[in-house]
């Protein structure tokens, strides 16, 4: 699961473990309390492999000008 701020473009979103890439398997929007999307929790599907350790990576780029990116990476021993 991911929580992403913000608009991604859909396309442009990625979450990797180990260099495995996951299918993104459903979205849900987070509103504020004037019922505005603020953002996305993201659910992704691992097809490939049991996670047990080693790196995970996301990233999604802006649907805005000037398409900003978001990279977070993360490594769980």
């Amino acid at each position: 699961m991911t929580v992403e701020y913000g608009y991604a473009t859909p396309s442009f979103r990625r979450f990797q473990l180990n260099t495995n890439t996951l299918s993104l398997y459903q979205s849900e929007s987070i509103k504020d309390s004037g019922n505005v999307i603020t953002g996305w929790i993201n659910y992704w599907y691992n097809t490939k492999t049991d996670f047990v350790s080693g790196t995970s990576t996301y990233q999604a780029t802006s649907i805005n000008f000037p398409y900003n990116k978001e990279d977070e990476r993360l490594f769980i021993r």
